[in-house]
């Protein structure tokens, strides 16, 4: 860490093999010290290492904060109360003592929406998409599953206290999990009537605790989101040293919502990256040679756009602006071929017409939609679309999709493993076809380790990624180029 210039108090690197390291080579290339210190190359003869942390041992576990220097553990205290235990933590390179010290954390706000007007279909309500939504329940276009306080629907004639007000069961049918209504046709609510709906709508959070520089643990609260709350910024001088995750309708913190903030994610090893980076080596030279390349992504919704927040951070736009900047003499033409809801199934058959009538340097493939089918239907499929790729001349990335919800993932516990057998076979078909792999899927496994609730960041809530998240898609891909 530069500390001004010409002077460096730290230099934090990690090694692959230290076992007869005699001396390190420093060579500043980029360094806005470089000027300074003359570009020169610098020989340290005395090296200390200390192991501060590294891979988890099961992927998808919590972390240990590498700051936090002895105890510290964050812990249910019963009820909306967390304990941190005693110990020292380092704080702005200072060694802090901490007290013992019991947090209570306030409960998420919860909206009450009232006389919401509208008309119930005669759709029976089911999942994300079927029947009416309610409004304050609903993300972008999908509704969020449990948000909806069940129980609390009440469904009117009028919007005042005067009227009838309706019956579940007689008049109306929800499925509450996801907020949606219909009416029901035996039942008094006619169709196309405006009826008027009160309801409560629950909100997610996420809280930091933190330690100042004399050792005091503060509790910094972060802001009730129906969807994908954000978490707090610590102070200047603060170590954030967990972050607690606060689900719809949270009565009680466990385990599960607590998220030590632990190591940053590491890139993959230097070889295998390379191996990979060379598997689009035609793209990349012509993008150094400042020629045109053309891109096709190729993939479902999320590819398509997914929800994000505005066309320029879709993972594909951003990614082809990221290599505009990277390599400004470049003509590059980006065609995306993302088709909402659909799989690579259906995706196939409009393959030419979808990608390579194009002619393109580079397709990205991605389909989170397949990972629900079988191994033999998904080798099939991705292998004949790589055959087709390079027999066209053109290169390939394979991305591995982000995580969706844990209905989904199958997680009920604390740990949040990647558990879908096709994530794997992707990535042997990877090893198989010599294909590059933007492994986004370990990206997201890892965000537990780093102290974030991978929920956050889903902004349907169900499996579409918000603006964060068709970030990691990005940083994976341009570790390629």
């Amino acid at each position: 860490s530069p500390t001004k210039k010409g002077e460096w108090e730290e230099l934090r690197c990690q090694w692959r093999n230290t076992e007869n390291l005699k001396h390190v080579r420093v060579a500043l290339h980029d360094s806005p010290f470089k000027e300074g210190l003359g570009g020169a190359t610098y020989f340290w003869d005395e090296v200390v290492f200390t192991e501060e942390g590294g891979a988890m041992d099961k992927p998808g576990a919590r972390g240990r904060n590498p700051d936090a220097l002895e105890g510290l553990e964050v812990k249910p205290a019963g009820g909306m109360k967390v304990s941190v235990s005693a110990g020292k933590a380092r704080v702005m390179g200072r060694e802090v003592k901490v007290e013992a010290t019991t947090l209570e954390i306030a409960p998420q706000v919860v909206l009450q929406a009232t006389h919401e007007g509208t008309a119930l279909t005669d759709e029976e309500p089911q999942g994300w998409g079927k029947g009416t939504p309610l409004a304050h329940c609903n993300s972008v276009g999908t509704t969020l599953p449990g948000c909806l306080e069940q129980g609390s629907i009440v469904i009117k004639e009028k919007p005042g206290q005067d009227g009838v007000v309706y019956e579940k069961g007689k008049d109306w049918r929800a499925d509450e999990i996801w907020g949606r209504v219909g009416r029901l046709p035996e039942g008094r609510i006619k169709a196309g009537q405006t009826v008027y709906i009160d309801y409560r709508a629950r909100q997610l959070r996420v809280d930091t605790i933190c330690i100042d520089d004399s050792g005091k643990v503060l509790l910094r609260q972060g802001d009730n989101q129906k969807m994908c709350p954000s978490i707090p910024e610590p102070d200047y001088g603060t170590l954030a040293l967990c972050n607690v995750y606060l689900d719809y309708g949270c009565r009680e913190i466990s385990e599960k919502g607590i998220y030590p903030i632990g190591e940053p994610y590491q890139p993959p090893d230097v070889d295998v990256l390379e191996s990979h980076r060379g598997q689009v080596a035609k793209t990349r030279a012509k993008l150094e040679k400042g020629e045109g390349v053309t891109i096709v992504t190729w993939g479902d919704s999320v590819t398509a756009g997914g929800d994000a927040t505005r066309p320029e951070y879709r993972f594909t736009d951003a990614f082809a602006q990221a290599l505009r900047y990277k390599y400004p003499e470049a003509r590059i033409k980006l065609i995306n071929a993302g088709r909402g809801g659909w799989s690579t199934n259906g995706s196939l058959p409009l393959f030419e017409e979808d990608v390579l009538k194009y002619k393109p340097d580079l397709v990205t493939m991605e389909f989170i939609n397949d990972m629900g089918m079988s191994e033999e239907n998904l080798r099939k499929n991705w292998n004949e679309a790589i055959d087709r790729v390079r027999a066209a001349g053109g290169e390939v990335v394979i991305i591995t999709p982000h995580f969706a919800m844990p209905l989904w993932m199958g997680f009920t516990g604390i740990e949040t493993p990647e558990n879908r057998h096709n994530v794997e076979v992707l990535r042997k078909i990877s090893e198989e076809k010599q294909v590059a792999l933007a492994d986004a899927s370990k990206r997201w496994e890892h965000l537990a380790a780093e102290g974030v609730p991978y929920l956050i960041h889903l902004r349907n809530g169900i499996n579409h990624p918000d603006d964060f998240g068709h970030g990691l898609f990005v940083e994976e891909l341009m570790r390629l180029f």
